[in-house]
Order: C-alpha cells, then structure tokens, then sequence
C-alpha cells in the first residue's frame, strides 16, 4: 500500500503528537494508531520516514511481527533502528530478542543481546528457551549460571524451559538440582513448573527402574532397602500413585518412613489426589509405624 493512500485512509484515527526538537521536526506518530491497524499498515508508516515511532509504538510493531512468526519482518525493524542509528532501548531490546528466538533467529537474537547494555529475566529466558528448544541445552544451562552470576532472578518460563532441557539431557543430578531451586522460590505450585516437574520426575523414574531392574542381571548386585525406597520415591514424585501402593504392598523389606513421606508430600503438591487414595496412603503408612 502506498504511504499516500495509507494516510488517506487512516488520517481520521491519527492523532499525531507534535515534537518540538530543534534537531528532529517529524511528527510522533500514536502508538495507539500502530496498535490497531494491521502489520503491513504499520511498517509502512514506519518506512515512510513521514512520522518518528515512539519506543512504545515500535513494541507494538514487534508484538504483531512476533505473533505472525515472520523473521523479514523484524529485520525491516531492526534495519530500521540501525540504519537510523536509534539506541536500542533496553525495553526494546527486551522485546526485540524473544521476538528474534520466536520468529528463528537465534543467532541474531544472542548478537543482538551481547549488544545490550542491560539484560532482564526475559531477555535471558528467551535465550535459554531457544537452545533448549534447538537442542543445545548445554549452552542454555551455561546462560542460565551466566544469568545467576549477573544476580537475575529466573521465572516460571525459565525453570520450565531449564526443566525440558534436563529431560533432553537425561541429567538426573540437574534436575533433582533445579527442583530445590525452584521450592526456595516456591514456584511448585506454578502450573507451567508443575507440569514440567512431572514430566521430568517420569522420565527419572523410568531411568531409575530400568537401572532397578537390571542390577542384579548386570552387575549382580542384589537391591537392598535404599534401592527399593528410592524406587518407591520416584514413582511417588512422578505421580504414579497407583504404581507406588503396590510396590509398597509388594517390597520384602519394611519401607523407610521418611522416604515416603517425601513421596507422599510432593504428589500431593503436584496432583489433586483424592480423599479415598490419601486415606489409603495414610493406611498404609500408619500399618508401618
């Protein structure tokens, strides 16, 4: 669309805010007005050099390039921004790098986030969300002890993403690591973190029964009450309640209180148990003390 018939078109919802600089005399155009017309509407607003975009109108701009997932877009943006040697704003930057990672430039998204002056927690998540999602979780645990030296408090985006990355890496010790970090914030309860924390405590407690069941086969060591209890542990912390009560029923050995309680405790926290289910625990529990 042309800039003529664009104006045309959009002049009775303008409102323009007059900027009185000695230096710049274009007009302000309203970020409200970039927020409602379509993407193509505002980049040609943007390209036509005929109105200054506020750094909230240029938010706007970037919310509706990350929503239609197109990287040409916000190359036109950022193009913009340098070819009219504009700072980049931290604000900006913020939304500029989690649009980069979304619309698939991670490359560009991390050059452009070494190039910040100021980082906060959802600049450093959509990195880290990034490299896990393109399955270098490696280096988004490396962001993520980078993030902590820099005293950045992660989120619930953070830990999920972080959370994903230990499954894909089938790292135990991170992941038991990451559940004590995420209690200190009290953070369980977050559905996102929740959600994630099941599925990682599945994919442990798959490992850890596999690695149950072949020890006495492979390596001829035969379970002893600690190995029966930890199974027991992991089967609790993934939620697999029914799963949990018949190896209780079916252990040769006496179960360790404090193992299943821990047990007990996070599903309870993690999963809407029924009254009939916890009653049975308790049962169970009280028959062993």
């Amino acid at each position: 669309m042309h800039t003529q018939a664009l104006n045309c078109q959009l002049k009775p919802q303008f409102r323009i805010l007059q900027h009185t600089s000695n230096i710049e005399r274009r007009p302000v155009i309203d970020p409200g007005i970039l927020e409602t017309v379509s993407l193509e509407e505002a980049l040609a607003v943007l390209n036509s050099e005929a109105y200054r975009v506020s750094v909230q109108g240029f938010i706007h701009i970037l919310q509706k390039c990350r929503r239609s997932k197109s990287l040409d877009y916000v190359k036109q943006v950022r193009k913009h921004i340098q070819d009219h040697d504009l700072e980049v704003h931290n604000v900006l930057g913020s939304y500029l790098v989690p649009t980069l990672v979304e619309c698939g430039s991670l490359r560009d998204a991390h050059l452009l986030f070494g190039l910040m002056s100021y980082h906060n927690e959802y600049s450093w998540t959509a990195l880290i969300q990034g490299y896990v999602d393109c399955g270098e979780s490696e280096r988004a645990f490396r962001l993520y002890h980078d993030m902590q030296s820099n005293r950045i408090n992660p989120n619930t985006y953070t830990f999920q993403s972080l959370l994903r990355g230990c499954i894909k890496l089938k790292s135990i010790e991170r992941g038991r690591k990451l559940h004590f970090e995420i209690a200190e914030d009290g953070l369980e309860g977050h559905p996102f973190v929740a959600s994630a924390l099941v599925d990682i405590h599945a994919g442990l407690m798959r490992k850890g029964k596999h690695i149950f069941d072949t020890m006495e086969s492979e390596y001829g060591i035969s379970p002893t009450i600690e190995h029966y209890n930890s199974v027991l542990d992991l089967l609790g912390r993934a939620g697999r309640l029914t799963d949990a009560m018949e190896w209780l029923e079916e252990m040769p050995f006496k179960p360790n209180f404090g193992g299943m309680l821990s047990s007990k405790t996070l599903t309870l926290a993690y999963l809407n148990v029924t009254s009939c289910v916890v009653d049975k625990w308790n049962a169970q529990l009280s028959f062993y003390t």
